[in-house]
């Protein structure tokens, strides 16, 4: 096989029906309630969350201010994955039931971490 050059537009993904699934999952997220850290109760499920800063401490002034009359700047965005995730120690069944289980959380926003 003759070796080919590298043309990067080859391995990009582009569809617009993509795009309007991922604007749509962040209207999602975006609409989501605000809950204080930490939860007022436990739940078991994986999802997305973000943390939001609005407390006193000075090291985190300026997102305190940012976020004082709605939250849009979060200090950290992260994933819940099912336990095992990490090490692929987890069988389809597992991930299944904590994806689309009745226990599984869609989405986690966490909002409003205060000191």
């Amino acid at each position: 096989m003759k070796p080919k050059t590298f043309d990067r537009s080859e391995h990009v993904y582009k569809n617009d029906a993509f795009a309007e699934l991922v604007k749509d999952a962040v209207r999602f997220f975006n609409g989501t309630p605000v809950h204080t850290l930490p939860p007022p109760e436990s739940f078991l499920g994986t999802g997305v969350y973000a943390i939001y800063y609005t407390g006193k401490n000075p090291a985190y002034k300026k997102y305190a201010e940012l976020n004082r009359l709605s939250y849009n700047y979060p200090i950290y965005v992260g994933k819940a994955v099912p336990k095992g995730w990490r090490q692929a120690r987890v069988s389809d069944n597992q991930l299944d039931q904590a994806a689309y289980g009745s226990t599984a959380a869609v989405s986690v926003l966490l909002k409003g971490w205060n000191f």
